[in-house]
């Protein structure tokens, strides 16, 4: 929910969204362990999230992106020692963005059930 929330308050920012997946190496040197789901699969994932406009391996494929892209982290979250800084960080908050109100998911989800 945490970060919808954080796709969602960025998408009311910026018109492109281009998020980066950290790559398999990234994620276990900076969580002593294996990713739960193979780098393919979390990239589609992010892909398919409402907002987001592309979905890259990061570190890899960041030098593609316009030297003026801004490159935000959730805050509290360790960093990769390969984003460039300064990084600007996101602060975890209650949403914002009505979509993603508990009260409204809760009553989607009962009106499903």
């Amino acid at each position: 929910m945490r970060d919808l929330d954080i796709v969602c308050q960025l998408r009311e920012r910026y018109s492109r969204l281009v998020v980066g997946v950290l790559d398999d190496e990234s994620v276990e040197r900076m969580r002593n362990r294996p990713p739960l789901m193979p780098l393919d699969e979390r990239v589609r994932l992010i892909s398919h999230v409402r907002g987001v406009d592309q979905a890259i391996v990061y570190p890899a494929a960041a030098t593609s992106l316009p030297r003026s892209s801004a490159v935000f982290a959730i805050e509290h979250e360790p960093i990769p020692p390969e984003v460039p800084s300064p990084v600007r960080l996101t602060p975890r908050c209650e949403s914002s963005c009505a979509a993603l109100q508990p009260e409204k998911v809760r009553a989607d989800n009962q009106a499903v059930a």
